[in-house]
């Protein structure tokens, strides 16, 4: 199916049923990528769903396609994940790494560093990070350091960060 048929609201009866959580992990798995597609995207929403997929190019063909697609009782996403429009692994990331810079910049003596980060979804108004910041230093050690970090799920404002190793 064209991606773009089923932004025109076509072909919505074919849409597998899924749970918020599902289309939670789903978007945490999105990347800055270089082509367009090829990323969980929200591709229609009616009144009752909320309607997403992988869209990904074919060769010689024009648009983006699909061979399976699904769908998200709406009233629940916007109530368990309210912030599901703008809040995607390509965000969490970028959320991540800001809170974690905080705590690089103090430790400044390493030859260089990078994070790693996953969120989940919690039933309260949070949604939680576990993000790593792994240190390389110029004898060839190496260290990591984990936190996590909460973040109100409505505003997407970090509320605290724990380091949860020592």
């Amino acid at each position: 199916m064209k991606s773009a048929d089923i932004r025109n609201g076509e072909y919505l009866e074919k849409a597998k049923e899924t749970t918020v959580e599902d289309f939670f992990e789903k978007r945490m798995q999105n990347k800055i990528k270089k082509v367009q597609g090829a990323n969980w995207e929200i591709l229609f929403e009616s009144n009752a769903y909320t309607y997403y997929g992988y869209p990904v190019i074919a060769l010689f063909r024009e648009g983006t396609f699909l061979e399976e697609f699904y769908k998200v009782d709406r009233a629940t996403l916007e109530s368990k994940f309210p912030s599901y429009k703008k809040f995607d692994g390509i965000e969490m990331k970028k959320i991540c790494k800001d809170a974690l810079g905080e705590i690089r910049k103090t430790n400044a003596s390493t030859l260089s560093h990078s994070f790693e980060c996953s969120a989940s979804l919690v039933e309260v108004k949070v949604i939680l990070v576990n993000g790593i910041i792994l240190y390389r230093y110029e004898d060839g050690t190496t260290k990591s350091e984990k936190y996590l970090i909460r973040f109100d799920k409505l505003n997407l404002k970090k509320e605290s960060i724990v380091r949860v190793d020592r």
